[in-house]
C-alpha cells in the first residue's frame, strides 16, 4: 500500500454523501490511511447510526465491513469543519445546492474532489459537474478534481482491480487525490481534460439505461447491445466535442470504458434501472386482491395509492436525459439513440422505437412518426366500488391544481360571474342553490384554500355515484323488464308485439373484447335528457360488459328518493347550471378521470342540440384529460361513441315522466371504439380524437325511416310533393353514404306509414302536409338527421 507524502500533516478527509460509491471510496481512503479520520456525511439518520455503531452501511453497501476510522455525521457543517479535503458524492441534482451550503464552512486551501456524475441545471443554464461546483464555490476555480471511471462499488470493496481517471486543471489537486487513492488494486490515471471526463461519465448513464431496457425485451441480446454501445459512443463523442472535450478522453476509460462497464455489468444500477423500466412497460394491468377489496371499504386511499404507485424512473430519466437533448438542440446534433430513449421514458412510446433506432439511427425521424404509446391492460377489481372512494384523491389533486397562481386568479374571477349567473336564472332563493351561494359569498382570497376545499368537497358529494353492485343489477334488470311489459299496453299493431323495446346495435363482439383490456369511456350524443339511462338498460342485456357510471341530468330527478336510487345504480348527477362554475367543471372532470384511471367505465352525455353549451366544453375537457391520462398510466383507453334514437315523440317535461318514457321504442347504437393508443403517435391526439368522436356521433345515430321523411318535410316548411320527398331522401342517403343500408322505397313506405298512422301528416293527392299541432314532433324527428 502506498502512503501519501503528506499523510503526517493530514488530519481529516470528508466524503459528502453515503451512497454505495461514496461509501466505497471512503473505505478505500480509510484503509489506505488508517491514521486519518475519514468523515462521512449522510442524509439518513439510520445510515449514520449503523456506520458509527456497526461499521456497516446496510442501506447502500450491505455485507461490507467499513474501516473503524470512518465516522459518520448528520450535520454537514460539522463534517467539513477543519477538513483537509472534501469529496462530493451526492446525486447530481443536488450538487449545486450542497456546494452553496458548505462554501462558508470550508477553507479556500481545501482540496475538492467529486464522484458525482451528471449535468447540473443552475438557473436557465446547463453545466458540467466541475463547472457547477466552481460556479457555487468561486474560490475553487480550476482546482476541483473529477474522480471517474469504470468502477462498481461492489467490486472495489472486494479489492478487484480498477482503473480511475483523476482529472483537474490543477496538478496539485491531481497529485493529492492520486496519493489518497492509489494502492495495489486501484490505479489512478491523471488527466487535465476535466470536461472530457465529465462528459464521458455523464453521457454513459442514459446509454446504460437503454442497455438495461433492451436486455429485458424479447428477441434482444448481445448483438443489439453491441450496436447500442457503438452508436451511443459515437453520440457521446459528438456532444463532448461541442462542449470542449478531447475525443481521446471519451474514447478512454472515462468514456468508452465506463460505458461498457455500466451498460453490461450486473452491478450497474443504471442497467438494473433499465431492466425494471422494461418490466414496467411490458407488465399487464393491475388486479386488486380480495384483501384489498375489503380494505377499500375502510381505508380506500391506502389501497388506491398502492395500486397507482409506479416506479419513479420518469423523474430520474428526465433529469438524466433532458439536459443532454437540450444541449444537442443547442449544437444542432441529432443524437437519435438518446432521443429514442427519451421518447420511451418520457413520452411512453413503444420500446420498438428504441430497438429500431439502435439498428439504424438514420431512420429515427421516420420511425418516430409511427411510434405509438406502449399500453398495458386496465386495472381490474374496483369496477364494483362506489365513486366515493376517490373523494380524497380528487380533493388533493384539485387543491394542488387550483392553488397555482394562474388557476387561482381564474377561479376568483369566475366567482362573481357565476353568482351573477345564478341571480339571472332566479336560482338564488332555490333550496338547492342557497347553501352553494353562501359558500361562494364566503369565498375570498384571504381564506382561499379553506373555502376552495369546502366547495370541492360539496360539489364532489353532489356529483359522485353511490354504486352498490347487487342493488344496481337487480333494479336495472327489473327496469328493463318493466320497460318491456309496460310497453305492451301501448302497442297499436300486431307487428309491434314482436318489436324489441330497447335494441342494441353495433359490433357487440368487438365491444366485449375491448372492454376487457381497455378503460371504456362512452360518449352519448343525447337528444333527450334520459338517453344515458336507455344506454345502460341496453348494455345490461350483456352480463360480460361492465356497466358504466352513467350521466344523470339533475332535472330528471327532483324527487330525492329517486335521485338516491339512481346513484345506488351507478348514476352520477350533473347540474347543467353549475357547469358555468370553474370549480364544478374541474370537480366533475376529475371525478370521471379518477374512475377511468382505476378501471371503472364511465358514460358521459351531452346535448345534440346545443353545441355551444358548457356540457360540450366539458366533453372536450374530458377528451384532453383522457389523452393526458393515457400518457400518465399507459393503460389503454377506448372512447366509444353512442347514439340513441326514439321511435315516438315524447314532449320534454320537468320533472320527466318515466312512465311516458317507457312507452317508447328505442334503438341504441354502439359505434366502433376509438382506442387512443392507436393514434398516440400524433402530436394532435386530443384534437384528432375530438374530430373522430364528432364524426362518428353524427354518422352513427340510429335512424328510423320516418326521420328522413320528417327531415325533408321540415326543411320544406311542412308541405311537399311526394316525388320531391323521395328525391330529397335519395340525395341525403348519397350525402351520408347510407345507400348500402337504406333504400328510398322502404324509407318512403315505412316512414309515410308511421307518420300517417300517428296523425303527424296527411296526404292530399300527391302532396304531403304536416298537421299544425304536430310540427313540434316533425322537428324532433327531423333533428336526428344531421
Amino acid at each position: 500500500m502506498q502512503q501519501t507524502t503528506n499523510s503526517n500533516i493530514m488530519k481529516a478527509i470528508t466524503v459528502i454523501g453515503a451512497g454505495s460509491w461514496g461509501t466505497a471510496v471512503a473505505n478505500v481512503i480509510a484503509h489506505n490511511h488508517p491514521e486519518i479520520v475519514v468523515r462521512m456525511w449522510a442524509y439518513e439518520k439510520d445510515v449514520v447510526r449503523w456506520i458509527n455503531t456497526q461499521h456497516m452501511n446496510t442501506e447502500y453497501l450491505p455485507d461490507v465491513e467499513l474501516a473503524e476510522n470512518i465516522i459518520a455525521y448528520t450535520d454537514m457543517k460539522e463534517s467539513v469543519k477543519g477538513t483537509d479535503a472534501v469529496i462530493l458524492a451526492t446525486p447530481s441534482k443536488v450538487v449545486y445546492d450542497t456546494c452553496t451550503r458548505i462554501r462558508r464552512h470550508i477553507d479556500s486551501k481545501v482540496y475538492f474532489g467529486y464522484l458525482s456524475k451528471g449535468f447540473c441545471r443552475v438557473g436557465s443554464g446547463i453545466y458540467t459537474m466541475s463547472q457547477a461546483i466552481e460556479l457555487a464555490i468561486p474560490f475553487l476555480m480550476d482546482k476541483v478534481c473529477a474522480i471517474c471511471g469504470p468502477s462498481h462499488a461492489e467490486e472495489v470493496c472486494r479489492e478487484y482491480h480498477t482503473a480511475l481517471h483523476v482529472a483537474s486543471k490543477s496538478k496539485a489537486s491531481i497529485n493529492f487525490f492520486m496519493n489518497l487513492l492509489l494502492n495495489e488494486y486501484l490505479e489512478c490515471i491523471p488527466s487535465e481534460d476535466i470536461i472530457g471526463v465529465d462528459c464521458g461519465s455523464t453521457l454513459k448513464n442514459p446509454a446504460a439505461i437503454a442497455a438495461g431496457i433492451i436486455s429485458n425485451l424479447p428477441q434482444c441480446g448481445d448483438n443489439l447491445s453491441g450496436a447500442l454501445i457503438a452508436q451511443a459512443h459515437q453520440e457521446m463523442i459528438q456532444l463532448g466535442r461541442c462542449l470542449g472535450a478531447q475525443e481521446q478522453t471519451i474514447m478512454g476509460i472515462a468514456g468508452l470504458g465506463d460505458l461498457v462497464a455500466t451498460a453490461l455489468s450486473q452491478h450497474s444500477r443504471n442497467r438494473r434501472f433499465g431492466r425494471e423500466i422494461a418490466e414496467q412497460i411490458t407488465r399487464k394491468g393491475t388486479t386488486i386482491g380480495f384483501f384489498d377489496k375489503l380494505l377499500l371499504r375502510v381505508k380506500p386511499e391506502n389501497v388506491l395509492e398502492r395500486m397507482s404507485k409506479r416506479m419513479h424512473y420518469l423523474v430520474e430519466g428526465a433529469y438524466a436525459i433532458e439536459p443532454i437533448l437540450e444541449l444537442a438542440d443547442k449544437y444542432n446534433l441529432t443524437m437519435p439513440v438518446y432521443r429514442s430513449l427519451y421518447d420511451v421514458l418520457l413520452d411512453k412510446r413503444d420500446p420498438w422505437l428504441l430497438i429500431e433506432t439502435i439498428k439504424n439511427p438514420a431512420k429515427y425521424e421516420i420511425l418516430t412518426r409511427r411510434a405509438r404509446i406502449k399500453v398495458k391492460e386496465r386495472k381490474k377489481g374496483i369496477e364494483r366500488m362506489s365513486g366515493l372512494i376517490f373523494k380524497h384523491i380528487v380533493v388533493e389533486r384539485l387543491m394542488q391544481q387550483l392553488c397555482s397562481e394562474n388557476k387561482k386568479s381564474q377561479v376568483l374571477a369566475n366567482k362573481q360571474v357565476y353568482i351573477d349567473f345564478l341571480q339571472q336564472q332566479h336560482l338564488t332563493r332555490h333550496k338547492e342553490y342557497s347553501h352553494e351561494l353562501s359558500l361562494y359569498n364566503n369565498f375570498n382570497e384571504a381564506q382561499y384554500e379553506k373555502q376552495l376545499k369546502t366547495l370541492i368537497e360539496y360539489y364532489y358529494d353532489s356529483i359522485s355515484d353511490r354504486y352498490v353492485y347487487m342493488f344496481s343489477l337487480l333494479i336495472l334488470k327489473l327496469a328493463r323488464m318493466f320497460f318491456y311489459l309496460y310497453g305492451l299496453l301501448y302497442r297499436r299493431r300486431i307487428t309491434e308485439f314482436f318489436e324489441e323495446r330497447i335494441s342494441l346495435t353495433g359490433d357487440i363482439k368487438y365491444l366485449k373484447k375491448i372492454v376487457m383490456t381497455a378503460n371504456p369511456v362512452y360518449f352519448c350524443n343525447a337528444k333527450d335528457q334520459a338517453d344515458s339511462l336507455f344506454v345502460v338498460l341496453a348494455l345490461i342485456k350483456f352480463i360480460s360488459i361492465p356497466l358504466p357510471r352513467f350521466y344523470v341530468d339533475s332535472r330528471l330527478l327532483e324527487n330525492k328518493l329517486l335521485r338516491f336510487l339512481f346513484r345506488l345504480c351507478g348514476g352520477y348527477v350533473v347540474h347543467a347550471t353549475r357547469c358555468a362554475s370553474v370549480i364544478y367543471r374541474e370537480t366533475l372532470l376529475q371525478y370521471m378521470l379518477a374512475c377511468v384511471e382505476h378501471g371503472i367505465p364511465v358514460l358521459y352525455s351531452n346535448s345534440m342540440e346545443d353545441e355551444s353549451s358548457d356540457e360540450l366544453l366539458i366533453q372536450d375537457m374530458i377528451i384532453e384529460g383522457l389523452c393526458d391520462l393515457l400518457h400518465k398510466t399507459t393503460e389503454e383507453i377506448a372512447v366509444i361513441p353512442v347514439g340513441v334514437g326514439h321511435k315516438h315523440y315524447n314532449p320534454a317535461t320537468h320533472p320527466v315522466s318515466f312512465l311516458k318514457l317507457f312507452r317508447n321504442v328505442t334503438k341504441v347504437h354502439i359505434s366502433r371504439p376509438i382506442t387512443l393508443s392507436h393514434f398516440s403517435a400524433s402530436d394532435t391526439l386530443s384534437d384528432d380524437t375530438k374530430m373522430m368522436l364528432k364524426v362518428k356521433q353524427r354518422h352513427d345515430i340510429p335512424i328510423y325511416p320516418h326521420y328522413f321523411v320528417a327531415h325533408v318535410l321540415h326543411a320544406a316548411g311542412g308541405s311537399l310533393h311526394i316525388e320531391a320527398i323521395a328525391v330529397e331522401i335519395d340525395s341525403i342517403l348519397k350525402l351520408r353514404n347510407l345507400k348500402h343500408r337504406y333504400s328510398v322505397d322502404s324509407i318512403m313506405r315505412e316512414g309515410m306509414d308511421f307518420l300517417i298512422s300517428n296523425n303527424c301528416v296527411a296526404q292530399s293527392g300527391e302532396t304531403v302536409v304536416v298537421h299544425e299541432d304536430k310540427k313540434e314532433a316533425i322537428k324532433y324527428f327531423a333533428d336526428y338527421v344531421v
